[in-house]
């Protein structure tokens, strides 16, 4: 029964690892179906366990690139709630970054702001510089799936002081691309504006 266990273990993350793969290629609809299978057999082995809120967070995430977002919400908050009762925190930071997209696409200024600084203050707590980097980076980037008068009137100021600190940061793990990125996304908000001088500030 061990051997079974452990194989099923080993086949769940299997199909996970390929998801996650998928995911980083901008496939979610590859990913879906390998997510769901590895879920329903999570569930089989540990409904409560770890397998799970992995599966859960990334068969959110997966839903939420293919706009689905009523789908998205219930694995996400079943991800988090998983990943607060088994003391996981960079699992519920990774959901809290996850959720911050969905209000995104609810044109939920508040609860992206609120997310999105969830996650990055988790991440900067564990030391983890890339991700911590990645979150401040995105806050931009969420900004744009805002429609444009909503956006219009979320303040940049924060936003732009962490896409500083991100690029800095990607600087310093010798991503220079993702350092450039994070800046030029500030510099679209501000020249969508009309802050021209603030916008060649980022350049």
């Amino acid at each position: 029964l061990a051997q079974q266990a452990n194989a099923a273990r080993e086949s769940i993350l299997g199909a996970e690892f390929l998801a996650e793969l998928e995911l980083d290629r901008e496939r979610p609809a590859v990913a879906l179906p390998l997510l769901e299978g590895a879920l329903d057999q999570a569930v089989a082995i540990a409904p409560q366990g770890d397998l799970v809120m992995e599966i859960e967070i990334r068969l959110g995430a997966a839903l939420l690139m293919l706009r689905r977002l009523e789908e998205a919400q219930p694995h996400l908050t079943r991800g988090l709630a998983l990943a607060e009762r088994l003391g996981d925190r960079l699992e519920r930071a990774l959901a809290e970054r996850q959720l911050a997209r969905l209000d995104a696409l609810r044109a939920n200024t508040a609860g992206l702001e609120s997310h999105v600084r969830a996650a990055a203050r988790m991440f900067e707590e564990l030391g983890e510089t890339y991700e911590l980097a990645s979150t401040l980076a995105v806050w931009g980037d969420l900004l744009l799936l805002l429609p444009s008068g909503t956006r219009a009137r979320v303040p940049l100021d924060p936003v732009a002081e962490a896409a500083r600190r991100a690029s800095a940061m990607f600087r310093q793990l010798g991503v220079p691309s993702l350092a450039a990125e994070a800046l030029m996304t500030i510099a679209r908000l501000e020249a969508e504006r009309e802050h021209y001088d603030q916008a060649l500030s980022m350049l």
